[in-house]
């Protein structure tokens, strides 16, 4: 069945700039500063967090678990632990 008629879409087009300045940061990176300013609370979380150090005693005892297959996972204990991180 061939349908006989409809208008074949044409290519899309961007919208125009307007013009004068407008035009000129639009075709152009952000030219002005960003600012942002975290809350009190937020600047209180990244200090007392600081960047994680790992313990690599406990990433070795794991590492030897897993070679020497003595390494058991807890499934109810991760199925815990994801329930409370949806509620």
């Amino acid at each position: 069945m061939k349908v006989h008629g409809t208008p074949r879409p044409g290519p899309v087009h961007s919208p125009k700039a307007e013009s004068g300045r407008d035009a000129k940061q639009a075709d152009s990176p952000v030219s002005r500063a960003e600012r942002v300013e975290l809350s009190d609370e937020a600047k209180a979380l990244l200090s007392a967090n600081g960047p994680e150090v790992p313990d690599q005693a406990r990433i070795e005892r794991l590492k030897a678990a897993i070679r020497d297959g003595s390494f058991t996972i807890d499934f109810e204990r991760v199925a815990d632990a994801m329930l409370s991180e949806e509620l």
